[in-house]
């Protein structure tokens, strides 16, 4: 959907993948499930440069995961499943 659209995307496995990804990359957002293997995606918080990086958290587990956006430090959150053109939009538009 974000290629379509004319942005770059980079996409990681799992959680040590996106952590190396962000030791040489600082992207302008990042699309963050949580439920990532090798870790929680709140852990690549601890990594991103939030001077210059938008997060949108996403999770398929709502309740649960609100409250832990509410206490992380995310820009934006998403439930899945998602509208595809508000998933676009919530990227595009930081």
């Amino acid at each position: 959907m974000l290629n379509r659209v004319g942005l770059e995307v980079l996409e990681c496995a799992d959680l040590p993948e996106a952590e190396s990804a962000l030791s040489r990359f600082t992207p302008g957002v990042i699309v963050l499930d949580l439920n990532l293997p090798g870790g929680h995606g709140l852990d690549l918080l601890n990594h991103v440069n939030r001077s210059a990086t938008n997060v949108l958290v996403m999770s398929s587990m709502v309740q649960q995961h609100t409250v832990e956006h509410r206490q992380s430090r995310g820009d934006a959150f998403l439930s899945k499943p998602f509208d595809p053109a508000v998933f676009v939009k919530t990227v595009v538009l930081p």
